[in-house]
């Protein structure tokens, strides 16, 4: 077999990665990344289906490496914003994207990524502003919407989460956790046939219903938590849920947590065939 140039590696890792082939795809990026250590956006490529895959020690000393080199480069500076809300460091994600923001104001990317941190940091009118944003800089992107509508989904706004994404409804190759969130919305808003026509023949009424049940849909509004008093610094900590979308196995979550990360960025981890999973149940709030 001939040897491939680094844009035919990358041409033929895409496809593997879109199909679900994820050992070839990664072998792929390796090889590319490894034959040219100096492309930014050939290191930012290899570091996301590293982390996506739960390679996360080897994604960060990608991009360290690749920092070392292009400091200033944005692909690579979402990619370890992106690792940094993974491994259950909120904080230190929002500063990577509101440092790139400085630079790039419309960075659909980084604008997302703010949103998750902000999100994850219960601070959820800044997030979804960020991700308003971040729709205005790519409209087309489901990504974005999909985090808009989760994030209203988790304050029980079922119809404006439905709004958002019905749209994309249509789309072939939608991702998981967008039609996921889109199944819920429509549960939530009376339309279960809908909601089981877009989840298929696998999903259960009983899956459905434990897909609805997993949200914290009484999250108070933004309007309701600024008239509350004031939680002590010591009790704020990141809001965590069950999955509520086919992601893989692989941790984004600071060890000893038991549950996951509202959101995963979308390079999110992925089985090989995406099916929707039953979520973990949580206790209700207190």
């Amino acid at each position: 077999m001939r040897d491939l140039d680094t844009a035919s590696r990358l041409r033929i890792a895409e496809t593997a990665e879109a199909s679900g082939n994820l050992e070839i795809a990664l072998s792929l990026y390796r090889a590319a990344a490894a034959a040219d250590p100096g492309r930014a956006d050939v290191q930012a490529r290899y570091a996301s289906l590293l982390s996506r895959t739960g390679n996360l020690p080897e994604a960060e000393a990608v991009l360290t490496r690749a920092l070392a080199r292009h400091p200033n480069d944005a692909a690579l500076q979402v990619q370890l914003g992106r690792l940094r809300l993974r491994t259950g460091a909120p904080e230190q994600a929002l500063t990577i994207f509101d440092g790139i923001l400085v630079r790039a104001p419309a960075n659909a990317e980084a604008l997302d990524g703010r949103g998750v941190a902000l999100d994850l940091l219960d601070r959820s009118a800044e997030a979804q502003q960020a991700y308003l944003a971040a729709r205005a800089a790519a409209p087309q992107d489901p990504r974005f919407a999909g985090n808009l509508a989760f994030s209203f989904l988790l304050e029980g706004r079922a119809r404006e989460a439905r709004d958002v994404l019905e749209p994309f409804a249509g789309r072939p190759n939608l991702p998981p956790r967008v039609r996921t969130s889109l199944a819920i919305a429509r549960a939530m808003t009376g339309d279960r046939d809908g909601a089981a026509a877009l989840l298929g023949p696998d999903v259960t009424p009983q899956d459905l219903d434990q897909l609805v049940a997993s949200l914290p849909s009484s999250r108070p509004s933004a309007t309701a938590r600024a008239s509350a008093p004031e939680a002590a610094p010591a009790a704020r900590e990141p809001r965590r849920v069950p999955r509520t979308a086919a992601e893989g196995s692989a941790s984004s979550v600071a060890p000893g947590a038991d549950a996951e990360p509202i959101f995963r960025p979308f390079v999110e981890t992925a089985p090989a065939r995406p099916r929707p999973a039953r979520p973990r149940p949580e206790a209700p709030p207190t």
